[in-house]
């Protein structure tokens, strides 16, 4: 019997205009994709990717919502977005279902700071199943009449979101349409959307390791007054994560997530309060699952929940191997700077000729290098491992190539042909033994005696690149004669992909 009267409560308070003010069920699924926070992230991960979660909330409370979502979102190109969703829940005799459309468009005013917009529609449909209750002991006519009342509108919101760097700072309306639901005009049955606004706050930080996200929700509606949440995720190399968060209404959730694969996710999540029906409740269940449908590894994203898959991983090396070679042009461009200046006074206060030509010879070196280096920037070129070009000696000191080294230098230059397409990398290494300045400088001289040799032989300039990196990157001890001997080679790479 108390079950009948609370029903007819309910009915009581969507007859007067709809007092209920949080419309729109909220879940946790924004933990792993934004797009279910604001239309205006469709796109932004850059990937296709699905997600589905169903919520069951004070388990052992009999007409306890139930709620279950389904959307998609992909990029189209770098600046637009798209996106669908739909979602249903179940309270007591009260349903409702919503179906949009999101279009995203995003605006990137620099390489950290962008603008993003977005826009969704569809329509909402609201429905009070009568039928359901046995009241033919209460005197109440819209009860009595044991009808399926339900309304269908036109729906929209829109988001707006600013981000600059790892910090993204949302605003949006997930509904702004206060349309009204006519289900029975007799008994005065009508049901009014509210006006939903929601702003949200988050900050992500990550390494090569852990990351780490912090987010804050508000959310307000005509009929309510502001609620907030406040939640944190902790992620270990996008295998394994675990996210706690807390509610207004004294409601903590803590949720435990993985990687099945590189492209299916699962994420549950609980929440427990001591306040209201969470007293007399087993607390809410969530479920979550997200699907990567498709990835893109060109484009710059924003983070996402999936790992990169191996072909965005690679993409992701390369781009660091390119990164490495900016650094390296940069510090070879300060280098010749300071030595132009360092030759420059050494003629003005009449240095020695011995000084001026170590001055004039290390400039020549970097320029060498610098055209090399940039050379393998514009070119992007990616190489196979480094082999170690065997019987390659010079004279003590020297960049001199002894007449031994010439038969397995004509062996490289026969390789060289036979491969027309292909271009190669010398690297010279040195022992520990001298400063660090010469053995660098001598390590380029005889990696440039190398290519030189090559040149003289009929193989195009523009195909070798030669560099020195002096001690560096030693395959045996310094310690003993063996073992700098070994130090003190030549190694080679081929350019990859190439025959």
């Amino acid at each position: 019997m108390k079950t009948k009267y609370i029903y007819i409560f309910l009915l009581i308070f969507v007859s007067s205009n709809s007092i209920f003010g949080q419309q729109i069920f909220s879940d946790n699924q924004f933990l792993i994709n934004k797009y279910s926070l604001s239309p205006s992230y469709a796109g932004i991960t850059g990937h296709t990717e699905a997600f589905g979660s169903f919520k069951q909330n004070w388990l052992g409370v009999q007409g306890a919502p139930e709620y279950k979502s389904l959307n998609i979102n992909g990029a189209r190109d770098e600046k637009m977005g798209f996106g669908a969703q739909m979602y249903a829940d179940k309270t007591g005799i009260f349903s409702q279902f919503s179906a949009k459309i999101s279009y995203a468009y995003h605006l990137k005013i620099d390489k950290d700071m962008g603008v993003h917009f977005g826009l969704n529609g569809g329509i909402y449909n609201n429905r009070i199943d009568i039928a359901s209750i046995q009241t033919s002991s209460l005197n109440d006519p819209v009860a009595l009449s044991y009808q399926d009342y339900h309304g269908t509108v036109l729906d929209a919101g829109f988001g707006v979101l600013f981000t600059l760097q790892n910090l993204n700072i949302g605003f949006s309306m997930p509904r702004v349409l206060g349309s009204k639901l006519e289900y029975n005009k007799d008994y005065n049955l009508n049901y009014t959307l509210a006006k939903h606004y929601q702003a949200h706050i988050s900050y992500f930080y990550s390494n090569d390791i852990l990351s780490f996200e912090s987010i804050v929700v508000v959310q307000k509606t005509d009929f309510t007054p502001i609620f907030y949440q406040i939640a944190g995720t902790f992620n270990y190399k996008k295998i394994v994560w675990a996210s706690v968060s807390y509610k207004k209404t004294n409601v903590l959730g803590f949720a435990l997530g993985a990687a099945l694969s590189e492209k299916v996710v699962v994420n549950y999540m609980y929440e427990f309060g001591n306040q209201g029906i969470y007293q007399i409740s087993k607390g809410s269940h969530e479920l979550a699952i997200g699907f990567l449908i498709k990835h893109n590894a060109k484009k710059e994203h924003a983070p996402s929940i999936f790992s990169d898959s191996k072909d965005l991983l690679l993409d992701v090396q390369e781009n660091s191997k390119i990164k490495r070679l900016e650094d390296e042009i940069k510090n070879l461009k300060r280098d010749i700077k300071k030595l132009q200046e360092d030759l420059k006074n050494c003629c003005e206060n009449n240095g020695s000729s011995e000084e001026i030509k170590e001055l004039k010879e290390k400039l020549e070196l970097l320029e060498i290098e610098l055209k090399d280096q940039t050379s393998m920037r514009e070119s992007e070129v990616e190489y196979e491992k480094p082999f170690i070009l065997e019987n390659i000696n010079f004279e003590t000191n020297s960049d001199e190539l002894k007449s031994s080294s010439f038969a397995r230098l004509d062996e490289l230059v026969t390789e060289m042909q036979r491969r027309p397409a292909s271009t190669i990398k010398i690297v010279g290494y040195t022992d520990d033994l001298g400063g660090i300045n010469y053995n660098l400088l001598l390590s380029k001289k005889r990696a440039l005696s190398v290519k030189n040799y090559l040149i003289d032989k009929g193989i195009d300039t523009t195909r070798i690149v030669a560099i020195g990196l002096g001690k560096e990157n030693p395959i045996a001890t310094n310690s003993t004669a063996e073992g700098r001997a070994l130090n003190r080679r030549i190694e080679v790479s081929f350019s990859a992909n190439k025959k």
